[in-house]
């Protein structure tokens, strides 16, 4: 997942995320990308 999209969390990754998975394809502001 971390291929096409800019922001990927799911479980594990913090307290929000334990249940479900958070894919986003908005730039991030550095360019980079955030996969947990």
């Amino acid at each position: 997942a971390c291929g096409p999209f800019k922001t990927v969390l799911g479980p594990g990754s913090d307290a929000d995320h334990s249940l479900h998975l958070h894919l986003d394809l908005a730039p991030r502001r550095n360019g980079g990308t955030f996969c947990q």
